[in-house]
């Protein structure tokens, strides 16, 4: 009877086990579908848009990525601009997004002019007195399967202004072959790049350090994690940066021939202010 009553126990443990595996990550929160445009909140200084597939988890041991996030965008479909239709979006301020009395803007689809655009897009929410000569720091780990680029953007950082004119301010890019720094504000482009051989299939941590105001400066590293902690990019500048700003990172690009699918995994987000 004992006998039996432990093959039976094994086999019961093995199917759980099979079907465990058979699910792939058990432990992994869907954040985000990749069937319409999202938007959430981790925590209150830290939310998500998401168009793609979003999880927290699901990330593989290999990658060393505590409180990890995965992120997905197929090679076709998965606009910012599409909505879920069944839900009614009432007026709410969010995110810079002007809304009408029904809808928001990225529920207007086509008309909006950004259908070629998807994004994933994990977020530090800005002030809303504005930062101007404050110091902030903010690092990440980031790992970056192999995909093919484009000339296109594919953005997988952005230092983002909230004050006028809006938009980027610096960002790092996987485009043409290359991971690399632009700076808007300054003209350059790039500032820093390595081939995209040396960036994807590893996990890098990123050290953000910002001060705004129009007489801020700025220092980005992307540095390999592990037993090398080589420094793989470098960037540094003085001057603009935006009264008030938020670090982006994730995969922003657009809808282009030749654009293959993505998958990112990214976590142990941690900020804070200097001064």
């Amino acid at each position: 009877m004992f006998l039996y009553f432990s093959h039976y126990l094994l086999l019961s443990i093995t199917l759980v086990c099979a079907r465990v595996a058979a699910q792939g990550h058990p432990q992994a929160v869907r954040l985000s579908v990749g069937s319409f445009m999202k938007k959430g909140e981790i925590t209150p200084t830290y939310i998500y848009q998401a168009s793609g597939k979003l999880e927290k988890g699901g990330c593989p041991k290999s990658v060393g990525i505590s409180d990890c996030y995965s992120l997905f965008l197929a090679s076709s479909g998965m606009l910012e601009t599409t909505v879920e239709k069944r839900f009614f979006v009432p007026p709410q301020p969010h995110d810079g997004f002007v809304l009408n009395n029904t809808l928001t803007e990225a529920a207007r689809g086509p008309s909006s002019g950004r259908t070629t655009k998807r994004r994933l897009d994990l977020d530090e929410r800005g002030d809303d007195g504005g930062r101007q000569r404050t110091e902030f720091q903010s690092s990440w780990k980031y790992h970056l399967k192999n995909t093919a680029t484009t000339n296109s953007f594919f953005h997988l950082t952005q230092l983002l202004r909230r004050d006028s004119p809006g938009g980027p301010v610096i960002f790092l890019d996987a485009v043409d072959g290359q991971a690399q720094i632009t700076d808007v504000v300054r003209g350059c482009s790039p500032c820093a790049s390595i081939d995209l051989s040396r960036f994807v299939d590893r996990t890098t941590y990123h050290v953000m350090t910002v001060t705004y105001g129009s007489r801020g400066s700025f220092l980005y590293r992307v540095i390999e994690a592990g037993k090398s902690g080589r420094t793989l990019l470098e960037y540094s500048a003085k001057g603009d940066m935006g009264d008030n700003g938020s670090v982006k990172h994730g995969m922003y690009r657009e809808l282009v021939p030749g654009v293959q699918s993505a998958t990112a995994y990214t976590g142990g987000y941690k900020a804070k202010r200097l001064n």
